[in-house]
């Protein structure tokens, strides 16, 4: 058991210390969509005149980032919080694999 709660410390650790290496300052910007555009979790959007499409994100950015929030993503996902709420509400109507990005946003916006 006590290893267990030290494995998990140490993963929530290095989580955090990899998105600080990554993201440097979080000062450097305004909100936190501004910083879900830079790590590139935010939609393409195609539009003209009065044509709007959504396309796949962006992946501009650090693609380390991405994968430790889509780990932390899927970690918030088990545990019983809002998060796996807003994940569970997310996943009926667009499946797994985007409502863990979706959870990822939101995580990185609460940033």
């Amino acid at each position: 058991m006590v290893r267990e709660i030290i494995e998990i410390i140490y993963v929530l650790f290095l989580s955090a210390a990899i998105l600080i290496a990554e993201i440097g300052n979080f000062k450097d910007f305004s909100s936190g969509d501004k910083l879900a555009s830079w790590l590139g979790i935010v939609p393409n959007v195609y539009q003209s005149a009065d044509k709007y499409h959504n396309g796949r994100i962006t992946k501009r950015g650090s693609k380390v980032a991405r994968w430790i929030l889509t780990q932390i993503a899927q970690a918030a996902a088990r545990k019983n919080s809002r998060l796996k709420e807003f994940f569970n509400r997310k996943k009926k109507t667009i499946g797994f694999a985007k409502a863990i990005i979706a959870l990822a946003r939101k995580i990185v916006t609460i940033i």
